[in-house]
């Protein structure tokens, strides 16, 4: 992931400096540019700290440089790439607050993106970080269908959304073993209407058809495995459930099925 950024961001150097910004370029004070080679040789030995002292020497001391934005934007990659994420979250920021259709927008609103995404601990946690960082990628999509993030941010909202799902899924386990069936249809229910495509969606299936057994549903327990079995013919699941069709869950209590499922 890191070698993916890093690319990115010497393209992004190149770019900035291609013809159409000529210009710019033999209008920068020597000083400037110095200070800002200075820094990314720094950044390409990761020497960290001392790339962003220097593209914040550019920020403070020069703050009308025509490197100035470039060095607030380089400033939170490097931020990034030292673990620094609440900084460079701050430096993107305020580069978007005063270049919102700037050059780097896109790549700002990416890594805002990312800093939330690092910061997702496991599916089992929520901190908020995950709706964050599926907020921004949506965002690239969105507003940037043609950047080069936009395939990652689709990537990434894809693994978010079944991080999400999994979580949801062990919440619903944990009270179909406590022979909690109401509750756990809940949550069974819930990923079956916000998260179609995830892994856990044949399982789920199973898993509320067993709930609606439990409460005597027959009815609502055949039909969610008749959409098991038509969308996920060969998935173990489907399998497994031909061993539960049409029969009665007080005969399963008595041959053990329940505890053969959950042991």
């Amino acid at each position: 992931m890191k070698k993916f950024l890093t690319t990115i961001f010497f393209l992004m150097f190149i770019s900035s400096c291609s013809s159409n910004n000529d210009k710019e370029v033999m209008d920068i004070n020597l000083d400037d540019k110095k200070i800002f080679i200075e820094a990314l040789k720094y950044s390409k030995e990761k020497k960290y700290k001392e790339a962003s002292e220097k593209f914040k020497k550019i920020n403070e001391e020069l703050p009308y440089s025509n490197f100035s934005s470039k060095a607030k934007i380089f400033d939170a990659y490097v931020n990034f790439q030292d673990n620094k994420i609440k900084d460079s979250i701050l430096l993107l920021n305020d580069y978007l607050s005063t270049n919102p259709s700037g050059k780097f927008s896109e790549y700002a609103h990416y890594m805002i993106g990312m800093c939330y995404y690092v910061q997702i601990a496991d599916s089992d946690r929520d901190s908020g970080f995950t709706k964050l960082a599926m907020e921004k990628f949506s965002f690239i999509i969105n507003n940037f269908p043609n950047s080069h993030f936009t395939k990652d941010s689709k990537f990434k909202i894809d693994y978010l959304k079944n991080n999400i799902a999994i979580k949801e899924f062990n919440i619903g386990m944990f009270y179909l073993k406590k022979n909690a069936p109401t509750p756990a249809i809940k949550r069974f229910s819930k990923i079956l209407k916000d998260f179609q495509g995830t892994s856990v969606i044949p399982e789920t299936l199973f898993r509320i058809s067993e709930s609606f057994l439990i409460l005597g549903l027959k009815e609502e327990a055949n039909k969610s495995i008749e959409i098991l079995k038509y969308n996920f013919p060969n998935n173990q699941w489907a399998k497994e459930s031909n061993k539960m069709t049409n029969t009665n869950v007080e005969e399963k209590n008595k041959k053990g099925f329940f505890s053969r499922i959950f042991k």
